[in-house]
């Protein structure tokens, strides 16, 4: 079993070496054109979003901009929270996974060009735990050990499988999204005009800040435990 995880890990390492001696060619640079020009479409169909809004009122309407304080956060949040029930998606996972697709079919030759060094180590990751690849990737979404980044655009090139790593994303992802949401809408509300300060919400705050840092005070231990 040994040898032949051996034999499977020398085999990714040659074909990484491969890749990259083909990125040296100049399909990199052709990749990163091709990302320019996803990015300038997407961000034009963003627009394309923003024109089509529900009907807004003209007041809700002056609230739809980049906040530059607490206030204009608070008058957007009020705006957009009464459309969640009606304008809903189940996306923890999928703007991952179109970065993950996105890098599957042209970003190998930046990877190989650029990152080849890091891809190379986590690939002998992945391979040690590939039994349990799922686990893996929730273990490395909580922690901070590997940028997002990081693992959307290498998982494809090192083979992890788009299944795997969308359920590893999407349950990974949930708990510091959920602490994150839980202490904004504590925040919200201590900051609320007529709100009363309670030990209750503070007690919350308190809780969840203990969760957001306890995978950076454990990150030794647990770094260990998965090597």
């Amino acid at each position: 079993m040994a040898q032949r995880r051996a034999a499977a890990e020398s085999a990714r390492h040659q074909r990484l070496l491969e890749g990259k001696a083909q990125a040296e060619g100049g399909s990199a640079r052709t990749s990163l054109l091709i990302l320019v020009s996803v990015f300038t479409i997407a961000a034009f169909l963003m627009f394309l979003v923003y024109k089509n809004f529900p009907q807004l009122s003209e007041e809700e309407g002056k609230c739809i901009k980049i906040p530059r304080d607490m206030d204009d956060a608070k008058a957007l949040g009020k705006v957009l929270s009464k459309y969640k029930d009606t304008f809903y998606v189940q996306c923890s996972g999928l703007g991952a996974s179109f970065c993950y697709m996105l890098s599957y079919l042209v970003g190998r030759p930046v990877v190989y060009k650029y990152l080849t060094e890091k891809a190379v180590k986590w690939s002998e990751q992945v391979e040690r735990h590939r039994e349990h690849l799922i686990n893996y990737i929730i273990f490395l979404r909580i922690t901070p050990f590997l940028p997002n980044w990081f693992i959307n655009i290498t998982s494809p090139v090192i083979n992890v499988p788009l299944k795997v790593f969308f359920i590893g994303t999407f349950l990974g992802v949930a708990p510091p999204s959920f602490v994150a949401i839980k202490a904004g809408t504590t925040l919200y509300q201590l900051t609320t005009a007529g709100e009363a300060v309670s030990w209750n919400s503070l007690f919350v705050l308190m809780i969840l800040a203990i969760l957001s840092i306890l995978p950076a005070l454990f990150q030794k231990k647990l770094k260990q435990k998965f090597e």
